[in-house]
C-alpha cells in the first residue's frame, strides 16, 4: 500500500502531478474568510483583476484542513493563500510561466467561473534545455535568480506537457520547481471569480536550502 509520504516523495522524484477530486468535505470556511476579511493585492504584482488573502492567524486551521488528507505525513503548511481572479476591464488579465521554491505545491479550485475552458493548471518544458523544472537544492535567493535567467516566460516558445482541467474542489499536487502556469486568460467576473487555495509544504535544512527527499 502506498503511503501519503511515499506519494509526496514520488511527486518530487518523478515529476508526477497528482489530482485529487472532492478534496475538502466542506469549503465554507474559505468563503467565510473571503466575506469577513479584507483581501489585498499580492506584493509586487500589479494585476487589476486579482486579490489575495494571506492566511496568518488562521494558518494552523488551514494546515489542519489540508494535511488531514495526508495522515501519514507529520508536516504543516509553510504558507497558504486564497487567490481571487477575474478578467480585468481591458480583458488582459493573464498568467505566466514560472516555478516556485517549494518542494510540494497544492492548489485547490474552490470556485470556477461559468466558462471553465482553459481555466486549469498547465505544466511546461523549457524551450532551451528541454527540462521540466528548476534544479533542486537551491536556496530561495538562488531559485529566483535562476528563474530570472530562464527563457521567455510568456508561452510562445514553451511546450505544454500536461494540462489539468479545472473542477470545483479538485486539488492539484506537484513539485513547485516544475515550470507551470494558470490560465493564459482568466474568464472570471466580479460575480463569479476564479477562487483557488494555494499552499506550500517545504522541507528545508538549517541553511535554508531545500532538503533532498529520501528515496
Amino acid at each position: 500500500m502506498t503511503t501519503d509520504n511515499n506519494l509526496f516523495q514520488k511527486i518530487v522524484m518523478s515529476d508526477q502531478v497528482e489530482v485529487i477530486d472532492d478534496f475538502f468535505q466542506d469549503t465554507s470556511f474559505f468563503f467565510q474568510t473571503l466575506s469577513h476579511k479584507q483581501t489585498k493585492k499580492i506584493p509586487g504584482v500589479n494585476y487589476s483583476g486579482e486579490v489575495i488573502w494571506f492566511f496568518d492567524q488562521d494558518l494552523e486551521k488551514v494546515s489542519a484542513l489540508v494535511m488531514a488528507k495526508f495522515p501519514d505525513i507529520d508536516e504543516k503548511l509553510l504558507h497558504a493563500r486564497l487567490r481571487v481572479t477575474t478578467k480585468d476591464h481591458n480583458n488582459t488579465q493573464t498568467s505566466y510561466i514560472h516555478s516556485d521554491p517549494d518542494e510540494i505545491r497544492i492548489v485547490v479550485y474552490l470556485q470556477l467561473p461559468p466558462d471553465t475552458e482553459k481555466q486549469g493548471t498547465y505544466f511546461y518544458v523549457h524551450p532551451r534545455n528541454n527540462s521540466r523544472k528548476i534544479p533542486l537544492n537551491l536556496s530561495v535567493k538562488e531559485h529566483f535568480i535562476q528563474q530570472a535567467l530562464t527563457a521567455d516566460k510568456y508561452f510562445s516558445e514553451w511546450t505544454c506537457w500536461k494540462e489539468v482541467e479545472p473542477k470545483t474542489n479538485r486539488a492539484v499536487i506537484f513539485d513547485g520547481h516544475l515550470f507551470h502556469s494558470g490560465p493564459l486568460n482568466f474568464s472570471g467576473s466580479a460575480e463569479f471569480p476564479r477562487v483557488t487555495l494555494e499552499c506550500a509544504v517545504s522541507r528545508k535544512d538549517s541553511s535554508g536550502r531545500i532538503a533532498p527527499t529520501a528515496p
